[in-house]
């Protein structure tokens, strides 16, 4: 009965969100309704449950469409690439493939600049979830095809060195 409360209620809540993001966005403006957000989403975004955070993670295009680039780059960009090392394999797969969506909505210059080199860049972490999570990521893309011949290139010296 619990279980059916709690995922009653969190749906309820997207539902929710959604419905007053689309339709108080023209009528608040962008910048008090994402001051009134931000601390709900970030706050969600790091919740000990791994369904809400992943909740959190398939509505970020939409939010990020409603915010702009500018916005989201300065406030959430950060917290979208932190699930890449999320220790939940759901959460990162999401995370992939939420960071696809978002090169879609902001199109591939964006995601040359701002995406590809956090996502290269985690090549050379320590831990391997970082690695394999680079090399899912790198699947989903379809990336671009110099990005994958400069991140083989790296990645490769680094494995058999």
């Amino acid at each position: 009965m619990f279980i059916f409360f709690f995922f009653f209620f969190f749906f309820f809540h997207i539902l929710f969100f959604e419905l007053v993001f689309n339709c108080t966005s023209t009528v608040i403006g962008i910048d008090r309704l994402s001051q009134s957000l931000l601390p709900a989403i970030v706050e969600l975004a790091e919740d000990k449950q791994w369904r809400v955070r992943l909740a959190i993670i398939e509505y970020i295009p939409l939010l990020a469409k409603q915010l702009g680039v500018d916005f989201f780059d300065e406030k959430l960009g950060n917290l979208c690439m932190s699930w890449l090392g999320d220790c939940v394999y759901s959460i990162r797969e999401a995370a992939t493939l939420n960071l696809k969506k978002l090169a879609e909505v902001f199109g591939t210059q964006w995601a040359q600049q701002t995406i590809l080199p956090k996502v290269i860049s985690m090549c050379t972490h320590p831990n391997y979830l970082y690695r394999m999570t680079t090399l899912f990521a790198i699947g989903v893309y379809k990336l671009f095809s110099y990005c994958l011949f400069f991140f083989l290139d790296n990645f490769l010296f680094l494995v058999f060195s």
